[in-house]
């Protein structure tokens, strides 16, 4: 649907445009590159595989460097501190066959954005609904059938960033791999200098590799990554590598799920490093191998909130190298691995936090309770609403839950069975918190308001739209204030709309403001409004949610002491 760039409508006395991002006043535009990370003196490269008119220099969708060969031209002109945005659509390194072809990007501090329609000028615009994604595939000849005599063709690397400052997003990387060894997503600097600046793999997926799925880290030392929101799933060899040593290393809300080998393989060195709320399932290897080649003897890994299960080795290998291996496992579940918990070498050992045992781990006394996954031999990993392993998790340090908000679904920690959130509640262990809630949070932040925390949006019931059978609710509200609920098919960012909160909807926006849906929030900071998919609101009339859709939904509440603010936003894709 395309954006009403000259609609407006009123909302309690203020005018509302959801516009794009361009047409806004400048102070609005240098706020919004501080929010999303493009600045004015940034370039941004346009690709577009479809695109078959224009300028082909990638100084605007309209002119956007065209097709698979477009993308080498980007990264080859980009420069430090500039952005390549790709447009949805399929990319090859080479159509004629040859194994070593593949993109490759070796300039620091480059940006490389997946998922864009084509016409966003700000990365937040984009939707991500079902067809509107960027795939770089090693399948040269497009004739893989699953045989592997359709293999020999593709590309033994997909994707190789060799460079420092890199953040990668919103890409998938497909059937590369075939090598001994083979990889198909290289991201990091495998020869000297090694990587030593912060770098950051988001929200992508590596897929049906013949060899391995993805190395982060290469030669490593002093490296620094972040791996979010990523996953690795159905390729030949290991999932995810990641190597770093001396450096600093965060994998969280990860999958890595039915690969060849081994689900996660970390390697690191002396500093502490967390992961958390990953699932390493159904691998033909290890769920988690953990090496430490380190020189003081102490690696301090700490493996949190994670599910680990029915792989086909053992649950956890920890290997030393030069001195002992600690790895602690807290708040995690561990059932179904063939080869039983746990496997050691070279002085490696593994420790369960707090004392005592805070997991469930099959085979170990007193911790070895079934969790009740919804469906184990589906691979359904969320928690029935019987599960041992329901509000048994420890608060991390700092605030309630603000080190871990969201869990491998992207669903809110902490929310109590009836899908509700309470003060004083008490995570769930694993990778996925039993809610009882529907959508993806993690489009849009909301700041707190008066009662020191950021009201939390949720979608209940039923996600088909013929159950009609659904309801938006939110909780950590300041009391006894009215609310009011707004609907839109399009992502946007309006900062600071009547007060320090963030609109984030776009496009058309809808009011639910029919007679009985303004409430105030209860006494106890909840609103809760059942909404009938047949007649959702819309500046110029009704319409009826349809499956295949995308909607998002906010509220608007008042606040006291203060002026009016947004919660976060949910995201429901219906059926």
């Amino acid at each position: 649907m395309p954006h009403e760039s000259t609609r407006s409508h009123r909302f309690h006395g203020r005018t509302l445009r959801p516009v794009h991002l361009a047409a806004r006043a400048s102070a609005t535009a240098a706020l919004i590159g501080a929010l999303t990370g493009v600045g004015s003196t940034q370039t941004v490269l346009h690709v577009d595989a479809d695109l078959t008119t224009g300028a082909n220099d990638g100084s605007s969708w309209a002119d956007a460097y065209q097709g698979s060969a477009g993308l080498h031209a980007a990264f080859d002109a980009a420069a430090p501190g500039d952005e390549v945005w790709i447009a949805a659509g399929t990319y090859l390194p080479s159509t004629v066959g040859s194994v070593g072809a593949q993109f490759h990007l070796d300039t620091d501090d480059v940006t490389v954005r997946g998922g864009f329609e084509g016409t966003e000028t700000s990365p937040l615009e984009r939707r991500f609904d079902a067809g509107v994604e960027t795939v770089l595939t090693g399948d040269l000849l497009g004739d893989d059938d699953g045989t592997p005599a359709r293999f020999i063709d593709n590309s033994a690397r997909v994707l190789s960033i060799d460079a420092n400052g890199a953040i990668l997003e919103d890409v998938r990387v497909t059937a590369g791999g075939n090598a001994p060894g083979g990889v198909s997503l290289q991201f990091g600097r495998t020869t000297f200098p090694y990587t030593v600046a912060d770098k950051e793999l988001r929200r992508c997926t590596v897929d049906g590799s013949v060899g391995s799925g993805a190395l982060v880290g290469g030669g490593g030392f002093g490296a620094s990554f972040r791996v979010v929101d990523c996953i690795f799933r159905g390729n030949g060899g290991v999932g995810l590598e990641v190597f770093t040593v001396d450096g600093s290393l965060v994998i969280d809300r990860c999958w890595t799920v039915d690969n060849g080998g081994d689900g996660l393989s970390v390697t690191t060195g002396d500093l502490g490093t967390p992961v958390s709320n990953v699932v390493s399932a159904r691998n033909g290897g290890r769920g988690v191998l953990h090496r430490f080649v380190g020189s003081e003897g102490f690696a301090g890994m700490t493996y949190e909130h994670c599910t680990v299960a029915f792989n086909a080795g053992v649950a956890i290998e920890a290997s030393g190298c030069c001195g002992t291996l600690i790895t602690t496992v807290s708040d995690s579940i561990v059932r179904g691995n063939n080869g039983g918990l746990a496997q050691f070498s070279n002085g490696g050992t593994i420790a369960f936090a707090p004392s005592p045992l805070n997991s469930l781990v099959q085979g170990e006394p007193g911790a070895d309770a079934d969790p009740r996954f919804r469906d184990e031999a589906g691979g359904d990993f969320r928690l029935l609403s019987d599960s041992p392993a329901i509000d048994r998790a420890l608060p991390p340090g700092g605030a309630p839950f603000a080190e871990q908000p969201f869990d491998a679904g992207k669903q809110y920690r902490a929310y109590d069975i009836a899908g509700v959130g309470t003060v004083g509640e008490i995570a769930d262990l694993g990778a996925l918190e039993f809610t009882g809630t529907l959508g993806r949070h993690d489009e849009c932040s909301a700041e707190p308001n008066s009662t020191g925390r950021a009201g939390r949006l949720f979608a209940r019931g039923s996600d088909e739209v013929l159950a009609n059978s659904f309801s938006v609710g939110a909780d950590q509200l300041p009391p006894g204030q009215f609310c009011v609920l707004l609907g839109s098919r399009e992502r946007g960012l309006v900062p600071a709309v009547g007060g320090p909160g963030t609109l984030c909807l776009g496009g058309s926006i809808g009011r639910f403001n029919a007679p009985g849906q303004i409430l105030p929030s209860t006494a106890g900071g909840l609103f809760l409004l059942a909404i009938d998919l047949d007649q959702v609101p819309q500046p110029s009339a009704f319409v009826a949610v349809r499956p295949g859709e995308t909607w998002r939904f906010q509220l608007w509440h008042r606040d006291v002491p203060g002026p009016s603010q947004f919660t976060g936003v949910v995201t429901v894709a219906f059926r």
